[in-house]
Order: structure tokens, then sequence, then C-alpha cells
């Protein structure tokens, strides 16, 4: 093999290694990187908050964003929620001050009934049996607060309740959940959902987005990683070839 030729594979190959295992078949159930401007809640005392908007292009889900802020906690603190504000761009950042309890729901079905019902159309969340489970993505949190995720196909509808990640672990941090976990539901047809972010108190959390996706490498992609490989081995072969040829005649 040329030399030429060998250095083009390699390069191509490596690529396949670096970037392949994190690239997902992404269908964004919500990236939070609009509407212009975001949305911004904050409740101060023992109550609920709440705002909608519609129109969100990078919503895979209604095109919509229903958000509830409730604070039940009597004494001191706030709890807030921030998303695409001038703050955290491209971001849903939750936080709850010290003194306060609560919890923040989102809703994607499209309606501004302040309730998941299910009735919007189907969407095919596995894009024709591509992706096989939801990755929520968080960029920061420092409390082991619970994460809730909401589906339901008309038919069955079903939680799944996660811990999300605290400060001891490296972020950020994709968490992968396959399709089954909900079980029963249908998610080629998927027609509602939603999130319960339930923090502790001074929790912070920061989520970058909710999507369906691929998490594991196409064949071909498992292909080229192994050409990649081979190339690294032959390309290592050589250079050992060569040193101990220039050894010999010296």
């Amino acid at each position: 093999m040329k030399k030429s030729i060998m250095n083009k594979l390699l390069a191509v190959s490596l690529m396949s290694i670096l970037a392949p295992c994190a690239a997902f078949a992404t269908m964004y159930i919500d990236h939070f990187d609009d509407p212009v401007g975001g949305q911004s809640l904050t409740q101060t005392t023992a109550g609920t908050s709440a705002t909608f908007v519609s129109g969100l292009g990078a919503s895979a889900m209604g095109g919509s964003r229903y958000v509830e802020v409730t604070k039940t906690g009597e004494f001191g603190g706030s709890h807030s929620v921030n998303i695409n504000n001038s703050a955290y761009p491209s971001v849903m950042a939750d936080s709850m001050q010290a003194g306060t309890s609560g919890f923040s729901r989102l809703i994607w079905d499209g309606n501004s009934n302040n309730t998941i019902d299910y009735t919007m159309p189907l969407i095919d969340f596995t894009q024709g049996g591509i992706n096989s489970a939801i990755a929520i993505r968080i960029l920061f949190n420092d409390m082991p607060g619970k994460i809730t995720l909401n589906f339901g196909d008309g038919t069955v509808n079903n939680n799944y309740t996660l811990t999300a990640p605290d400060y001891s672990n490296p972020f950020p941090i994709d968490i992968i959940i396959p399709f089954s976990a909900w079980t029963g539901v249908d998610f080629t047809q998927i027609r509602g959902g939603g999130m319960l972010v339930d923090l502790l108190q001074s929790e912070d959390l920061l989520i970058d987005f909710v999507a369906a996706v691929n998490p594991v490498p196409e064949p071909g992609t498992l292909a080229l990683l192994g050409v990649g490989m081979l190339c690294l081995a032959v390309y290592g072969k050589r250079r050992i070839n060569n040193a101990e040829n220039q050894g010999m005649c010296t």
C-alpha cells in the first residue's frame, strides 16, 4: 500500500475512532435553544408559576413548551427555571435555593392545557428503527435530585425516574435510557410527553438537551473503525521495521 494512501486511511480511521461513539442519529425532543429570549420563572413564595411558548423549531414534539415552577417550602429561598436567556443560552437551568423545596415540570405535547393528554399527531422516535434510546445531557449538577421522563403513544404512557449525577462525576454526562424502560410504550408513535425535575435544597442543575438517539455505531462505522485499527497496526509495524533497518545501517 502506498504511503499516501496509508496516511489518508489512517487519518479517516482516526476520525472514526474519535467521533462515532458520541455521534447519535439524534431527534431532539428539546434542545432548549429557542425561543429567542427564552423563558424565565422564579417562585419566591409557596405556589406555582407557569409559562407557555409555541413555535419551537428545535423541538420534535409539538413545537411548544409548557414550563411550570412550584415552590412548596414556606420559609426562605426561591425556585427558578431559566431556558435560553442571556444568562443560560441553549440550556435549561433549574435552581433551588437553601431552605426551599419544590419541583419543575415541562410538557412538550403542544397543548396549552397544562397537562399531557397524548392527542398530538404521532412522531416516530425510532426514525424507522434507527433510534433505540432516550438521551439526556447533564452539563452540571451539584446534588442528586430526581428527573422523571414521561412518554405515551395514546394507549400506554409510562414514567422513568433517574437520579441526576452530582458533582462527584465528570461533566458533561450523557445519560442513555433504552426505550424499553418505558414498558409498553410504542416509540414509533409517540403522541405526548413531559419531564418532572424534583430538586433538593440548594441544588443547581443544567440540562443541555433531551433527545431520541441511536447510541450504537452503525455497521459502516464499525467497519471503518476496523480499518482504522488495521492501519494503526501496519503503521506501527512499519515504524518499528524502519527503526531496526536504520539501526543495522549505522
